[in-house]
């Protein structure tokens, strides 16, 4: 419950204050409330639009099922899931950092029960802000945590993987962001010992690319890297997307029957009642 993770997260301040030191992890494993869905979604930057769409759009299928959800976007720059949600986000968390409002003041809603919040580049920074300032963002983060019953990340890097069980990668079947997506699980394997990874493969042309694509992905990173890794299927690539994204309305209200539509559904209807993604190592004909 909050109040438990409120009175742990004191409990730690007060060790800090009294001279024994709680490095930046051990508070957000304690602050994260295991009560709650935090799903981060981990893109490259060449594909920041496609992927804040996606995440987008995921959050307003939740909603859907009866789901109080809050997108926490550490996209930077301007291109973010605000785009496809129709929110123009003018305070963000940094603003809250800085003493210039309060949380609720950058914390954005749309009209289909989904709250957006702008990180900027804040994650990139936690860990060397002084003490007070980690403090406050840990506060700050107890109070979105009240706002929404699942949490999504969209970050390019994974610097909440530490508080994180559930990661889902998100690049095209495109041989340089599938490069890029292996980099970034090399680089970053050690941080995700214990998480749940999946991927999901944006931007399609068919499905049978994409599950050539992802059967290969899978067996490179199991042998070179030792690491299981699902595969959580593929949204296709349509001219609904687009047009969605440009009239700034997520593609799953505007055209709830194109097939990108269709795969978010069914995406969302497997993170939503835990069914098994694909299985490990499953072949496709």
């Amino acid at each position: 419950m909050i109040a438990d993770q409120a009175e742990r997260l004191r409990r730690l301040i007060k060790r800090r204050e009294l001279g024994i030191d709680v490095d930046f992890s051990t508070f957000m494993e304690k602050a994260a409330s295991r009560q709650k869905r935090l799903i981060a979604f981990l893109g490259d930057t060449e594909e920041m639009l496609g992927t804040s769409s996606l995440v987008a759009n995921c959050g307003v299928a939740m909603a859907r099922h009866g789901k109080q959800v809050v997108i926490l976007d550490a996209y930077p720059g301007k291109i973010d899931a605000s785009i496809s949600l129709g929110v123009s986000a003018g305070s963000t968390m940094e603003s809250v950092m800085a003493g210039l409002c309060d949380i609720k003041a950058a914390m954005y809603a749309s009209n289909e029960r989904v709250t957006f919040v702008k990180l900027g580049d804040l994650l990139d920074r936690l860990d060397t802000m002084d003490f007070k300032d980690k403090k406050n963002f840990f506060n700050q983060w107890m109070s979105l945590e009240e706002a929404g019953d699942i949490l999504l990340m969209n970050e390019t890097t994974p610097n909440f993987s530490f508080a994180l069980k559930e990661i889902l990668l998100v690049f095209s079947p495109a041989k340089a962001m599938v490069a890029n997506a292996y980099a970034q699980l090399k680089q970053s394997a050690t941080m995700f010992k214990g998480v749940n990874i999946g991927f999901i493969l944006n931007m399609a042309d068919t499905e049978k690319d994409a599950h050539a694509t992802a059967d290969k992905f899978m067996a490179t990173v199991r042998k070179f890297l030792h690491i299981d890794i699902e595969y959580a299927g593929y949204i296709p690539n349509s001219s609904e997307v687009i047009k969605a994204v440009k009239a700034r309305v997520p593609y799953v209200i505007r055209y709830p029957y194109c097939p990108a539509s269709a795969a978010v559904n069914l995406l969302v209807n497997k993170l939503i009642h835990g069914i098994p993604l694909i299985e490990k190592g499953q072949g496709h004909a």
